[in-house]
Formats: structure tokens, sequence, C-alpha cells
């Protein structure tokens, strides 16, 4: 029998070095990762917020490392604010934190109580930054108040500004209930319109009426739905009747 020749195995002393030298990469990568601390903020959807006053609410002054903040517990606290109705933080590839925000906007005033209503219902003191915002008169069953403000929220904020005072009115002038959700708007150019809550986008459709129709003199719009069309009058004479918008009902 012939003998067998024993093959040593010779390290491949290159490669080796190569194989260490990535793992100290990788580890020393890692290490600067985790040590890091923020660049900087991103921070967008504010209109009654300045950026510090998210930072400061955070406690984010001192830019802390950015994988030891809890994104959960940051949200969280964001979305305690009532005038904040969501939060969304993710972290940025550059170190920077990125925070998207969606305000809760304030929509009215409340006379008696001087009271913000924001869009989700929730009522607020006033502060000079919502500047200036329609105020309600008259008491209002909560139920339409949210519906109210919640359906304001989507009418364009140029609309929204022409409308100086509201007026819970859900019975006519013999005390005949009509509506639970029907209001009186007093605007800033001497028109009124009677809108329901939940038809408020109908303001949208507001100054194209008056345009296409060329309605120069004050007179009363009824946004309401209850026949089906927005109608103009000029006293006790309709001058105007308007297709509703597209998609939208009478609640």
């Amino acid at each position: 029998m012939g003998n067998k020749k024993k093959t040593r195995k010779i390290l491949n002393i290159p490669r080796i070095i190569v194989f260490l030298l990535i793992i100290y990469i990788i580890v020393s990568l890692g290490m600067y990762v985790y040590k890091e601390k923020v660049h900087r903020y991103e921070i967008s959807g504010l209109n009654y917020y300045k950026e510090i006053d998210i930072i400061r609410m955070l406690e984010l002054e001192d830019y802390p490392v950015l994988l030891s903040l809890n994104r959960k517990e940051l949200k969280e606290k964001l979305e305690s604010d009532p005038l904040i109705i969501s939060a969304n933080i993710k972290y940025g590839l550059d170190f920077s934190l990125k925070i998207e925000i969606e305000e809760n906007t304030p929509v009215l005033m409340i006379k008696s109580s001087k009271n913000v209503v924001l869009r989700d219902g929730n009522q607020i003191p006033y502060e000079d930054r919502f500047g200036a915002l329609p105020m309600l008169l008259n008491n209002t069953p909560t139920e339409s108040l949210v519906a109210l403000a919640e359906n304001l929220s989507k009418v364009d904020s140029g609309i929204l500004y022409m409308i100086s005072e509201i007026t819970y009115t859900p019975y006519n002038s013999s005390n005949t209930l009509l509506d639970n959700n029907r209001f009186l708007l007093s605007m800033s150019d001497k028109n009124q319109v009677y809108i329901n809550a939940k038809n408020c986008e109908w303001l949208n459709e507001y100054l194209n009426v008056i345009a296409n129709n060329r309605i120069t003199d004050a007179g009363t719009f009824y946004f309401d739905g209850k026949s089906g069309k927005m109608i103009y009058k000029k006293g006790k004479v309709e001058e105007v009747a308007t297709e509703p918008v597209e998609g939208e009902q009478n609640g």
C-alpha cells in the first residue's frame, strides 16, 4: 500500500485580513450610527405652531442621539396636544428627524364662552395666533356644532374668512322646525347664506355662483339643500337656482 500524503492547509493571510477589515468597518460604522446625534429637524404641516415650538414640546433642543429617540413616544406626545390631529415621525438617512404634522384647524369662535371650536369639535381658549374667525352667536346643540365644525374645515380658507357671524337657525319665522343642522351665515359682502352643516362644502361654489350670475345686489342664498338646489333671492324673489355640487346630499 502506498503512503497517503497529508496535506497541510495554508492560511490565506490576505483573505483573513480583508475579512477582519470588513468586520472592523461594519462594527465602526454601527458604533458611529448608534452614537450619532440628530443633525437637523425637518418639520412640515405647521400653520399655528412654529418649528421651535415643536422642538421644545418634544424636548429636542439639545439634538439627542438619533437612535435613542422613541418615535412612538414622540408621536403620542404631539397627538396629546388638542391643536394636533396626527403626527408622523421618521428617521432620515442624513441623520435628520422628519416630523409631519396635521394640525387641528380652528374653525369658529363661540361668542358666549370665547372658546375656539376646532375641526374635530373640541374646544380650546382663543389665542391671538388664530386670527379672525367666524363668530357663533347663539347656543347650539353639541351634535350640530360638531357637524358644523367638521364640515366648515373643508371650506376654502378665503371663503371661510368671509364669514363674519353664524346663527343657529333650525326654525323658520313661524317657529316650525326645518332642520336640526341649519345655520345662517352673515358674510362680509353683506349677503346671507343658509347652510346645512353637512353641506358646508357647497360654500366653495359661493363666489362662482355670484360671478357666473353677475350678482351685484346683496341678498340671501339658500345652500341648505332643502330644495335640491342652491338658490339666491333678492327680497322674496328667486333670482337664481343652481344645481348643487355633484355627490352632495342634504343630511
